[in-house]
């Protein structure tokens, strides 16, 4: 009676284990993949999946090695036709509903800590808790010296 009582509860172990090294790979995966910019309301930035980035709207882009590309306006002026361009960064989860995002942009070097509201198959929510940027004129009188 003891052995199959023994077998029957590894089983169970085996499969809990399973389930949730499963789910927690499906958390991971949650933010992987493009989001095109969608809207903005409640102090959320909101985004859509999508296959690749919008010629004509921001996005971002997070990949399974920590990297990221950030497409955002190439310049200074925010005053339609907007051009955008594709800057690299890197990502990091800083709690379960955190992340901080490094990124360059036209005048330097950003750093973002979200918030996670929402992570859905297609929609994304975030809330921007802190923003840090670097002008690039500053890290470049910093080499100079």
């Amino acid at each position: 009676m003891k052995k199959p009582l023994l077998i029957l509860s590894t089983l169970l172990l085996i499969i809990v284990g399973i389930q949730l090294f499963a789910s927690e790979k499906v958390q991971n995966k949650g933010i992987i993949g493009t989001w095109v910019y969608s809207d903005y309301s409640n102090q959320n930035l909101h985004y859509h999946s999508a296959l690749d980035f919008d010629e004509d709207q921001s996005g971002i882009c997070f990949y399974k090695d920590s990297t990221l590309v950030k497409r955002q306006n190439i310049g200074w002026c925010g005053t339609p036709p907007i051009s955008y361009g594709n800057y690299k960064g890197t990502w990091k989860y800083t709690s379960d509903s955190t992340i901080t995002i490094r990124y360059e942009y036209w005048g330097g070097h950003a750093e973002e800590d979200w918030l996670l509201i929402e992570v859905k198959p297609q929609v994304l929510k975030v809330k921007s808790l802190d923003y840090r940027s670097e002008p690039l004129k500053k890290r470049k009188m910093e080499k100079k010296k």
